[in-house]
């Protein structure tokens, strides 16, 4: 497992309420699920991958690239995703 924090921002001039995070891999999980980040404002986020399980091991040396999506469920906002981030590394 990989964890940092992630700092999402307002940069609106309203509150904006995060209903959920979704993600194109299981592999994601934030916390909080929910949050409130006022106009102007920024919040921080836990953001974790597991990538373990993810593809199988070809060699204990070997790297490989992954790719993940992150949205937010943004109140207010039409159903699906209303902000995406996209994650990519190298693993070992």
């Amino acid at each position: 497992q990989f964890s940092w924090p992630l700092t999402i921002t307002n940069t609106g001039a309203q509150d904006v309420r995060v209903r959920d995070f979704g993600s194109s891999c299981n592999c994601t999980s934030v916390e909080p699920r929910s949050l409130a980040i006022p106009a102007g404002e920024s919040k921080t986020v836990r953001l974790t991958l597991d990538l373990a399980a993810k593809a199988p091991v070809v060699s204990r040396n070997a790297y490989r690239d992954f790719k993940v999506s992150l949205y937010a469920r943004v109140e207010g906002q039409a159903e699906g995703p209303a902000h995406t981030w996209v994650i990519h590394g190298r693993v070992k």
